[in-house]
């Protein structure tokens, strides 16, 4: 989790970004998440944390 500790900032926008860009299907930056707490369950609960 070194990238969110030094740039918390930039690491939630490529989270937001890349839900953002997902069409089919759309998805929300929440959703994006959910799709990483299986392989990075730290990682994804620090995002959503600074989602809130």
């Amino acid at each position: 989790m070194v990238l969110l500790d030094d740039a918390p900032e930039a690491m939630t926008r490529v989270i937001t970004e890349q839900a953002s860009q997902l069409k089919r299907p759309p998805k929300t930056a929440m959703e994006v998440l959910d799709e990483l707490e299986l392989p990075a369950p730290k990682f994804a609960a620090a995002v959503r944390d600074r989602l809130r």
